[in-house]
């Protein structure tokens, strides 16, 4: 059960991720540089390439517990970074 609860969480990770960066990149990069627009895809793009640069797991070997632990914790900082893109976007 935990791991269908793992998958599930990976999957929703990389599913609403590119949106959150597409929703940033739209309303506060296009609005502070004359920039295009990007797709949901080039925020996919932008996103994996963001997380090869900056890493958030570790290299050791890791429990059940840790991978849920970073699932958890990739959620709630796609939550906190949705949250502050769209306030920000109150104020532009």
């Amino acid at each position: 059960m935990k791991k269908l609860g793992i998958f599930i969480g990976v999957l929703l990770v990389t599913i609403i991720s590119p949106f959150v960066v597409q929703f940033g990149w739209n309303e506060i990069v296009t609005t502070i540089i004359p920039v295009d627009k990007i797709t949901v895809w080039q925020a996919l793009g932008m996103d994996a390439l963001l997380s090869f640069i900056w890493p958030v797991l570790s290299s050791k070997k890791e429990s059940e517990e840790d991978y849920s632990y970073a699932v958890k914790s990739s959620i709630s900082k796609i939550i906190t970074c949705a949250f502050l893109i769209w306030l920000a976007s109150l104020f532009i």
